[in-house]
């Protein structure tokens, strides 16, 4: 195969719009395409490869995993052991769990399996896992052990059929992945049925310059290939992540690579530009830079929490590229180079290195994020202290801690409570108090029964669940309790309704918890949804109180263990702005009072009481947390 410098200039073209998408660069918030970029390369590649060897006898298909092993392997290898001691020193144990779990999926080149059913690729705690950008290698991985294997049981087909077959199972692919960004958004961008199309446009390139080579005319090909460029450049500086993705928006970047491997040719433009030399060696170290780039960015954003420097988010850039220089230099090169490195070599070596890592994970996550060493020796006395606060306050499950007592009663379903007790609490108390609400209705749950100014209690509370006519209403409670309700009117309830208020915003893509950094909306139809519920109350409660949703921490409170931060000034505001929000766009004589969280208990930026963490996480209160609430709290509203 015929080196092509252009190809190495479109790598470095990628690479560099990933870093700097990660780096927080405002103008590269459309970056993440480098990742497409690198998908149709692979696959126009892999394919010319495969291609060339069967043309001239030469494809066996363990040379070909033996190649992809020195070309993966060392890098990885390199950088998992590079992220060790920093793992260690910078991050606390449920960090570091939760790292040693995801290496043994990475390692196996399954970590877009891990990462789909753990977080969002665009979320502030993605950013924090140092090894999630390694599920684009998982995905390609994963390609590249299917693709020649189906490559030679379709050989006899002939180049026609084939062509055809992959243009079939393309579509296949690009169709379900534009129906999943509107259905199933986490699997649609991690997961290789759909992603895979992009990997096969780089397939067809090749059997397309293989057979027809490239246009006739150098103006064709400049046209073309300029407005490969400009699609790749509209991409990169227009997209966001609000831009739904993967689907059909893909295609922009994706056709534009297309366009450049098909018509990039030495007298036109774009071939010249792409093999400027800084672009080339860019291109030469990608993968490396690939690599490092996104844990030490991890590390620096673990660290910093809200208050990132855009020069050391500069220097942390220039840095990776040196390490990325070195790694290539003196790890992939001569590990690429047979005569070095024979393949025993790299296999015993590769084996050793995986059974290394792989012990080192899965010690990781079987000792809490090694948990003893880092109270025995790595923590001082202050630490030791504020982590034993920290893992009595944030490890446990909130359900398992609700207050169910003589008359206080919890359940997601009203009809599993039992009904002879809540009609003889009724004679003993008379009306009860009816909560309801998603998970931070349990909170509230345990805030009242808390505060012993309430001898009947009924929550009806589920997390996830909030009175939106969408696909999840029909799992949750909201029909049952109002259904109960009418056919024992004679409860005539006080009812408090609570949800979380990361449901009444959300970004362009209307993709609820929205990072708060950035451009956020208010759900005004949600306001709407909830007031038609809530109205349906009416007739058979005695009062109904809307208690508006609490500001959220925002963080995870398990991530440091000194100097933990307070809650960011933006998050007031926010929260502020929902609130108006929310008041402006109740409908009139609506028969429930809303009541400003702040009227009721008054948050204010600390996160610790004394000696209590007042948060569970970024967004639920703590035990303690909710025993201080509940002491301090303005129940007048609700008798």
């Amino acid at each position: 195969m015929t080196y092509r410098p252009d190809i190495d200039g479109l790598r470095g073209i990628a690479v560099l719009s990933v870093m700097f998408f990660h780096a927080d660069f405002s103008i590269f918030e459309g970056g993440y395409i480098g990742v497409d970029i690198f998908f149709v390369i692979s696959g126009f590649l892999i394919t010319n490869l495969i291609l060339n060897e069967i043309k001239n006898g030469k494809f066996r298909l363990q040379d070909f995993y033996l190649r992809r092993a020195r070309r993966l392997f060392p890098a990885l290898f390199l950088t998992i052991f590079f992220c060790f001691p920093f793992i260690f020193f910078i991050f606390t144990p449920p960090y570091i769990e939760e790292f040693g779990e995801s290496l043994i999926y990475v390692i196996f080149f399954l970590s877009n399996i891990y990462f789909w059913l753990d977080v969002g690729y665009f979320s502030f705690s993605a950013e924090l896992k140092p090894l999630l950008h390694t599920w684009s290698l998982a995905v390609e991985e994963q390609f590249y052990i299917l693709f020649p294997i189906f490559f030679l049981f379709i050989l006899q087909w002939g180049v026609k059929r084939i062509t055809y077959l992959l243009i079939l199972i393309l579509l296949f692919s690009f169709f379900i992945s534009e129906w999943g960004v509107m259905n199933n958004k986490s699997s649609t961008f991690y997961l290789l049925p759909t992603r895979g199309w992009e990997i096969l446009l780089g397939a067809l390139a090749s059997i397309y310059l293989l057979n027809k080579k490239s246009f006739k005319h150098n103006k064709t090909r400049e046209i073309i290939s300029i407005f490969g460029l400009l699609m790749i450049g509209f991409s990169l500086f227009v997209f966001d992540n609000n831009t739904p993705f993967p689907g059909k928006y893909t295609l922009i970047p994706t056709l534009g690579t297309v366009l450049i491997i098909i018509a990039s040719t030495k007298r036109t433009f774009v071939h010249k530009l792409l093999c400027i030399k800084p672009l080339i060696y860019t291109g030469l170290i990608s993968y490396s830079l690939y690599l490092f780039h996104y844990p030490i960015l991890a590390f620096y954003k673990y660290t910093s929490f809200d208050d990132m420097n855009e020069l050391i988010l500069v220097l942390i850039c220039i840095g990776s590229i040196f390490i990325a220089y070195a790694s290539w230099k003196f790890v992939e090169m001569p590990f690429r180079n047979k005569n070095l490195y024979k393949s025993k070599t790299i296999l015993s070596v590769s084996f050793i290195c995986i059974l290394i890592i792989s012990l080192i994970g899965l010690t990781m996550y079987k000792t809490n994020g090694l948990e003893k060493l880092k109270i025995n020796y790595d923590f001082n006395k202050l630490e030791n202290k504020n982590y034993k606060i920290i893992s009595k306050n944030t490890d446990y499950i909130m359900e398992e801690y609700i207050i169910q007592k003589d008359c206080i009663f919890w359940n997601e379903d009203i009809n599993k409570i039992n009904q002879l007790e809540i009609k003889n609490c009724f004679k003993k108390y008379s009306n009860p108090l009816v909560i309801i609400g998603d998970s931070h209705a349990l909170n509230i749950h345990n805030i009242f029964s808390k505060s012993n100014n309430f001898n009947f209690i009924i929550s009806i509370a589920k997390g996830g669940c909030r009175p939106y006519k969408d696909k999840i209403y029909d799992n949750c409670h909201y029909a049952n309790i109002l259904e109960y309700l009418k056919h024992n009117i004679y409860l005539n309830p006080n009812i408090i309704y609570h949800q979380s208020g990361e449901y009444l915003i959300h970004d362009k893509s209307m993709n609820f918890e929205p990072d708060l950094n950035k451009e956020i909306y208010f759900y005004k139809e949600g306001v709407t949804q909830i007031s038609k519920y809530l109205k349906k109350f009416q007739k058979f409660s005695n009062k109904i109180i809307w208690l508006g949703p609490h500001i959220n921490y925002g963080l995870n409170p398990s991530m440091r263990v000194i100097d933990i931060p307070n809650i960011p000034h933006r998050n007031f505001m926010v929260s502020d702005l929902l609130n108006e929000n929310i008041i402006e766009n109740i409908p009139e004589k609506s028969p429930f009072n809303f009541l400003r969280f702040d009227e009721f208990y008054k948050l204010t930026k600390k996160t610790f009481i004394s000696d209590c963490l007042i948060w569970k996480d970024s967004n639920h209160f703590s035990k303690c947390g909710e025993l201080i609430i509940s002491k301090e709290s303005n129940f007048s509203f609700f008798y």
